[in-house]
């Protein structure tokens, strides 16, 4: 998509579909002048990547699911996602976390989407830009879990980047008292002629069972 520029307003949220194993969506802006985030309005791709159980770091199935792997491994050695794609140029999605794999089941979480935004002139983010994978959201009756999905893509290229906000592509958090297994983190790069940007980065792994 193009646009000449784009202002997000408090309330507004820019993202892409969910992906399915028939299906790939992305977000993908160019902006010739200016793209404005301002507070409390977000492009958010959370959960919007690969399905449990898919991707090319998903997660394996077994009585706790693996964590879903991309800019890291996925928790749970054995089990968890490798991390995989570029470090310079991030594009892929994040992976799904693996299920329980049997009766009593407990699917595992989707992975981060992916946001490409290339603006000629200001990219000002206030509020947040956010493609972390999704987090596990029950344990089974048996007190097993499923995995966190991994954190997806977020690629800027920008002439001057300003703003307080945040940008986030973190992995999706397991249960940790059912030893839920963390989804790995996921890539974010940055590229800008000038900056001023004082808020916060970051590609976490997911809160849960790491080792």
């Amino acid at each position: 998509h193009r646009f000449e520029s784009l202002l997000l307003m408090n309330g507004a949220i820019l993202t892409h579909s969910a992906n399915t194993n028939a299906q790939v969506y992305t977000l993908d802006l160019h902006v010739t002048k200016d793209l404005i985030v301002e507070p409390g309005a977000t492009i958010n791709v959370d959960g919007k990547g690969y399905s449990w159980g898919n991707g090319p770091g998903k997660g394996i199935d077994g009585i706790n699911g693996g964590g879903g792997g991309y800019g890291g491994d996925g928790g749970n050695p054995g089990m968890g996602g490798s991390a995989y794609g570029s470090l310079t140029e991030p594009t892929d999605m994040g992976s799904g976390g693996g299920s329980t794999g049997g009766y009593p089941y407990s699917l595992g979480s989707p992975g981060g989407g992916a946001v490409k935004l290339h603006v000629a002139r200001n990219l000002v983010v206030n509020g947040l830009i956010s493609a972390n994978g999704a987090n596990v959201e029950s344990c089974t009756y048996a007190g097993y879990t499923g995995g966190g999905g991994a954190g997806g893509a977020i690629w800027l290229t920008a002439g001057t980047l300003q703003g307080d906000g945040n940008i986030t592509a973190n992995g999706g958090s397991g249960i940790l008292v059912c030893r839920g297994s963390s989804g790995g983190g996921g890539r974010i790069a940055i590229y800008y002629e000038n900056t001023s940007f004082s808020g916060t980065i970051s590609a976490y792994p997911g809160a849960g069972y790491l080792y």
